[in-house]
């Protein structure tokens, strides 16, 4: 309203800022909406995120920036996603509880006056289940915003029966060394199998796939960094090669 607008000085730091978030979240407009682009700038550029996170006046907010995040995820500004989760961990929390906390002071990280913060937990959790696990209309994403260094050589992602409208949905990724080529183990959901399931392998050194192989073979589709499987009804293995 324009009266939280004058209280912040017209900028987006303060509960303007905060309520313009949860606009986003509720899903009112559209992400490709001239208005949701008149929000995104008020929060980017008039003082309303640092970090990835909502500000609010001198300390960080993170939770009410749960529904900016969705606007990030659907406009696929991936790295503004990570950037978000990686903001609540090193500022929205406690580094010895893992508890989260409404508000921290920037400067000095004194965070006691809402802790613990169940609220602000939760669209933490959210925020990395979407990460690695999302629903879009009929359709699965998986490790859709995985950041790249997960998906580095010798390291291993693992989702284990994970809940979704479609069934839970397990999966491995498991890149080997060097980087050519990861592995990958899918237990798709089979309650209400999605139109698609579609996995994304952000590879750290941004590479495109080349070539998939599917063991048993399934109808699957590949282009960039993404693997497309309609009507998955069954375990698949695949071989992923750069």
């Amino acid at each position: 309203t324009h009266f939280l607008l004058k209280e912040t000085g017209y900028t987006a730091n303060g509960y303007y800022g905060l309520v313009a978030s949860c606009l986003l979240e509720a899903g009112i407009l559209p992400a490709d909406d001239p208005r949701t682009d008149l929000l995104v700038d008020m929060l980017r550029r008039k003082g309303g995120l640092v970090l990835g996170v909502c500000q609010f006046f001198d300390m960080i907010d993170h939770a009410y920036t749960y529904g900016y995040w969705n606007i990030c995820f659907e406009r696929d500004e991936i790295e503004r996603v990570i950037l978000g989760l990686y903001g609540s961990m090193a500022h929205g929390m406690t580094h010895d509880t893992y508890s989260a906390v409404e508000c921290t002071q920037i400067r000095t990280g004194a965070n006691y006056w809402t802790l613990p913060h169940t609220y602000s937990n939760t669209k933490q959790v959210r925020l990395l289940r979407n990460m690695l696990v999302l629903e879009r209309d009929k359709d699965l994403l998986l490790a859709w915003a995985a950041p790249r260094p997960w998906l580095a050589g010798g390291k291993r992602l693992a989702v284990k029966e994970a809940p979704t409208r479609f069934g839970p949905v397990s999966y491995v990724i498991e890149p080997e060394t060097g980087g050519s080529t990861i592995g990958v183990h899918l237990q798709p959901p089979t309650r209400n199998a999605p139109d698609h399931i579609r996995l994304r392998l952000r590879h750290p050194n941004k590479r495109d796939i080349a070539a998939v192989d599917a063991d048993p073979k399934v109808p699957l589709t590949f282009e960039g960094d993404t693997i497309t499987l309609p009507k998955l009804g069954s375990p698949v293995d695949l071989t992923v090669r750069y």
